[in-house]
């Protein structure tokens, strides 16, 4: 056995270099996708509720939030069908 096929056989059967390894990537990954995470506004407006931090600490979230919430209203207007004017018409009166 060659080392490409060792280094095969090892990535396949990860277990036998390290014991803390007791299951397949692709077996991993599906335990990850049948979990249904929160996403990122979710948890934020859960800290927030939870924190007893001030306004100015979650300045640098909301942003993000709000940007977030822009490229999504951007993009709803451009994938519409509206096109570019409503698209320009979005940004300004945001």
């Amino acid at each position: 056995m060659n080392w490409k096929q060792v280094k095969a056989y090892l990535k396949e059967h990860p277990q036998l270099v390290d014991s803390s390894f007791s299951m397949l990537d692709s077996c991993a990954q599906s335990l990850l996708d049948a979990v249904d995470f929160p996403d990122f506004e979710t948890m934020i407006v859960g800290a927030k509720a939870k924190s007893d931090l001030p306004a100015a600490q979650w300045e640098p979230f909301d942003r993000v939030l709000e940007k977030d919430a822009l490229k999504k209203r951007i993009k709803f207007v451009v994938m519409g069908g509206a096109g570019i004017r409503s698209t320009i018409h979005a940004k300004t009166n945001s």
